[in-house]
């Protein structure tokens, strides 16, 4: 919500179930009373049956998926800006539905931008400086995981920057873990500007959302741990490419494989420098002005 107001949007909460037939009927009142020609929908409990009835009112629509959850497909435009994208999730789509696929049309936030033209890359000090990022709440307590790997670790100098979320519940557990640790380990919390943490990394551990594909952008080669079911496609599709090495399923992924696969990575600089030229050809931040353009290919002139 903070970040919506940020740029200056409008917000409007709606009363009804998510993805529901009401809950479009209402999104539609407003889309009306605003006047507005396109509607930009994601979320997994958005289904066929409200691209249907979207799509009834006249108004356009542009449906962001990550694997085909919907079955079918009736909107104007379908984004998945994923690493493993493929038109295969989308077969039963009517033929006026275009498909963005890949990470071409990755939708960056705007701090990332300013980071364009890699300049970051060459500026990075001696000494190598890991990132360990789980997502907000980490439920899974991976981050509390990644630390105690460090002891499975053997390289120096090696610093270590970890970024909970504000209701991350193991915050007492980290900090004993940080205070143990044989490397310099610093903990941010509530960051507002992800970009300037991961310019200044080598390195990252991470879960298989979408921090990979900023990650990817910035070119910081990525030891990916699968923490939910809707991750396992991307993890797949980051090792196949060569953007990163996934390490599987969060219950079977031990501190010791952890430790072991930072080990590779930290002594592998030639590695680490074809990661991030693959990264930086997979992900150019020219991905909105793409989708901006699809939709505007789409509007009577």
């Amino acid at each position: 919500m903070r970040r919506l107001k940020s740029e200056n949007a409008e917000v409007i909460p709606l009363v009804s179930e998510p993805g529901s037939l009401q809950d479009a009927a209402e999104a539609l009142s407003y889309v009306n009373r605003l006047g507005s020609s396109w509607v930009v929908v994601d979320g997994y409990h958005f289904g066929a049956s409200y691209q249907k009835q979207m799509k009834a009112s006249g108004a356009s629509l542009l449906f962001l998926d990550d694997n085909g959850h919907a079955g079918e497909y009736v909107a104007d435009i379908v984004l998945n800006y994923n690493f493993h994208a493929s038109e295969r999730f989308y077969q039963n789509r009517l033929a006026h539905t275009e498909l963005l696929l890949g990470t071409k049309y990755l939708l960056l936030r705007r701090e990332f931008l300013k980071w364009k033209d890699r300049k970051h890359l060459s500026e990075r000090k001696k000494g190598l400086r890991l990132l360990v990022t789980f997502g907000g709440s980490d439920l899974e307590n991976l981050t509390c995981r990644a630390v105690r790997a460090l002891d499975f670790v053997h390289s120096n100098p090696l610093e270590v920057e970890v970024v909970i979320g504000a209701t991350y519940p193991h915050r007492s557990e980290l900090e004993a873990l940080v205070k143990k640790s044989h490397f310099p380990v610093s903990v941010k919390t509530q960051v507002t500007d992800f970009s300037e943490i991961m310019a200044r990394s080598d390195l990252a551990l991470s879960a298989g959302g979408v921090s990979c594909c900023e990650l990817a952008f910035m070119g910081v080669p990525t030891l990916v741990i699968v923490a939910a079911d809707n991750q396992r496609l991307a993890a797949q599709a980051i090792h196949e490419k060569g953007v990163g090495y996934s390490l599987g399923w969060w219950e079977r992924v031990r501190e010791a494989q952890i430790g072991e696969a930072l080990n590779q990575l930290v002594q592998d600089e030639k590695g680490r420098a074809r990661i991030s030229a693959i990264q930086r050809q997979l992900v150019d931040g020219e991905g909105a002005a793409r989708v901006v353009k699809a939709i505007q290919e789409r509007i009577p002139q």
